[in-house]
């Protein structure tokens, strides 16, 4: 990957594969995203409260952000400094006090005169290496050509405009049903009710889509393929890794998807409440 920031709402991340890349720009509320392969530019206005993970979103800076943010008071000690693309960086271990979370730690190294994160690692309980780790390879701390962050339409390009560009925009927008607040005992994180929405604090958290019960066949394909777990919800598909885990499960014609950073039970007692109590209509 590579990325060149002029600010916080003007910047570029590419991500390079073997056969081209795929180049994501936001200038101020607008993003557009390049795929070179495809030669297809698509254009979104507006960020959505619930999305689904972006490259961008692993870039140090910005997953170190994120983790900074969720942390609690008494959570965070120090760390070694590392040398980290040139820079020699201070270390910060965050170690979440929550049983219900997945994440055992969650170290970062920053440069010391901006604060800026350069290394980012994230390691899952019962894990003794990071099953995460974000690290810049090469940096430099000044303000991109302004070549750089601005797109030029190529001559050839596609060009398609798309208000829910990922799956959890489009439930949301499209989707008749809103979920609860509270679920499972955890507040609700997004400003509005809807069809897609996150619960929990600091790193407790859980993300949930509501929408009909109208699998694709190649959905249901690949959930035939998972473990399943039997409970007061009936069956659910259920994916389960060190940090994330999720459960897929339909009632009532409506289909339920969740993930997030926490343990299996916290899962249940989720699905167990949304299939006692569903979702209301909008």
């Amino acid at each position: 990957m590579r990325a060149f920031v002029a600010g916080p709402h003007r910047w570029r991340v590419d991500e390079l594969t073997p056969i081209g890349e795929r180049d994501l720009y936001a200038d101020g509320s607008t993003t557009m995203l390049w795929d070179s392969g495809e030669r297809r530019l698509t254009v979104t206005q507006g960020e959505a409260e619930v999305r689904f993970l972006r490259p961008a979103d692993l870039l140090p800076p910005e997953l170190g952000r994120r983790v900074a943010a969720a942390a609690e008071p008494g959570e965070a000690t120090r760390l070694g400094a590392r040398r980290i693309a040139g820079v020699q960086a201070l270390g910060l271990r965050i170690t979440p006090r929550s049983n219900g979370t997945t994440l055992a730690r969650a170290d970062l190294w920053a440069d010391p005169a901006t604060g800026l994160p350069v290394r980012v690692e994230l390691t899952a309980k019962g894990q003794d290496e990071p099953i995460v780790a974000a690290s810049f390879l090469d940096l430099r701390l000044a303000a991109p050509d302004p070549g750089h962050v601005r797109f030029d339409q190529p001559g050839d390009a596609e060009v398609q405009r798309d208000e829910a560009p990922d799956l959890a925009r489009a439930i949301d927008r499209f989707s008749p049903f809103v979920l609860p607040d509270p679920l499972a005992g955890r507040p609700r994180r997004t400003r509005v009710a809807g069809a897609a929405s996150t619960y929990g604090r600091g790193f407790d958290l859980v993300a949930v889509l509501a929408f009909p019960a109208s699998f694709s066949p190649r959905t249901r394909a690949f959930l035939d393929k998972v473990p399943t777990r039997d409970g007061p919800w009936g069956e659910a598909s259920v994916i389960a890794t060190p940090l994330l885990n999720g459960m897929i499960f339909e009632r009532d014609g409506v289909a339920y998807a969740f993930a997030g950073t926490v343990t299996q039970p916290v899962l249940d007692r989720v699905a167990a409440e949304l299939a006692r109590d569903g979702v209301a209509s909008r």
